[in-house]
């Protein structure tokens, strides 16, 4: 059995999102997730899925506050993204951007796994 970690890492890559605004994003590593089965299905708490969004965005540029300067892209930031996602649309969709991004590098990391 040949095992090879090429392309398997937690470096954050820049992603282009929307109107000038750019993410940073890693995968989020197996070992820290806490999933649970219910009835078949996967339940992640909010605490969990808050844990897992802040430590997959590391960074961005082109976001910017009510008062026109740069956010901060710190957890406190973050949380009140996550927290509030419902209530804004962009919010919500810059979470979901970060999810959908986060599973496919899971899944690119286990197509590579799988090819082994």
């Amino acid at each position: 059995m040949k095992i090879d970690f090429t392309g398997c890492d937690y470096e954050a890559k820049t992603y282009d999102y929307a109107d000038g605004v750019t993410l940073k994003i890693r995968s989020f590593p197996a070992t820290e997730a806490s999933v649970r089965f219910r009835d078949g299905a996967q339940e992640i708490s909010g605490r969990d899925m808050f844990r897992q969004f802040d430590h997959c965005l590391t960074g961005w540029s082109g976001v910017v506050g009510a008062d026109d300067k740069p956010l901060p892209c710190t957890s406190e930031v973050k949380r009140q993204v996550f927290d509030f996602r419902n209530a804004n649309d962009n919010f919500g969709a810059l979470v979901d951007f970060v999810a959908v991004t986060v599973a496919k590098l899971g899944r690119a990391e286990e197509d590579t796994e799988k090819n082994l």
